[in-house]
């Protein structure tokens, strides 16, 4: 059900899109590359960022090491794809799947890490091994917190979220964590101040809004939705 997007033993996929990316971004004349990924989807953006200098990864609540994410997912699969060329423990050791490991060593990309506390699996078994193994890099930005979603899926939301960190990416040229942070904030704060606004215009309810919201009360009573 899941595959990190790293492909298998028989085709190495990581390496194929690897490829891809760099082509594409010469051909493009792209400058800068953004990974966003939630999940596995952030293991593949921060696999894939470390290999891309210069590029900036947003992860959200991602896997980070294998060998602390569920046993079954891992295990399908080891067996549909590696199976073949390495038993369950050597797949599991093998430092492609530990960005723990590959992160403590050397990275020149800079890494925006969202985490919501109440995804208590990812946060002990993926974020604190992650960030332990930072040891206070610039070049790391640890965001800890809670966005109105408990446990894993969609914790972190995009609109209220990612979009606020891209949207302070296209403020900055380079990605120097500390001019991120100060354009986040910035953004942050005029996102609150519109927000607020918002919501003093529509603190009269709209009468067609209430007329719709009886409606739609009475047909689920009356459905049994």
């Amino acid at each position: 059900s899941v595959c990190w997007y790293q492909g298998s033993g028989k085709t190495d996929y990581f390496q194929i899109l690897l490829q891809f990316i760099a082509d594409v971004k010469v051909h493009l004349g792209i400058k800068r590359t953004v990974y966003v990924g939630a999940s596995s989807g952030g293991f593949a953006a921060l696999a894939y960022s470390r290999k891309d200098p210069g590029s900036v990864c947003i992860a959200a609540n991602p896997q980070t090491n294998l060998y602390h994410f569920y046993g079954q997912m891992v295990e399908d699969y080891h067996r549909e794809c590696w199976a073949q060329d390495y038993d369950l423990e050597t797949f599991l050791a093998l430092d492609r799947f530990n960005l723990d490991q590959q992160y403590a060593q050397t990275f020149e990309n800079t890494v925006v890490y969202l985490q919501n506390t109440t995804d208590r699996l990812h946060l002990y078994n993926h974020f604190v091994p992650f960030a332990a193994a930072m040891k206070a890099n610039r070049h790391f930005v640890p965001w800890v917190g809670f966005w109105g979603v408990l446990d894993h899926p969609d914790s972190v939301p995009f609109v209220s979220t990612i979009s606020l960190w891209l949207r302070a990416l296209s403020l900055i040229e380079g990605i120097d964590s500390n001019e991120l942070l100060l354009a986040f904030h910035d953004v942050s704060k005029t996102m609150t101040t519109s927000s607020n606004a918002a919501v003093q215009e529509s603190i009269a309810p709209d009468p067609e809004m209430l007329r719709l919201n009886r409606m739609l009360k009475e047909w689920t009573a009356r459905e049994g939705v």
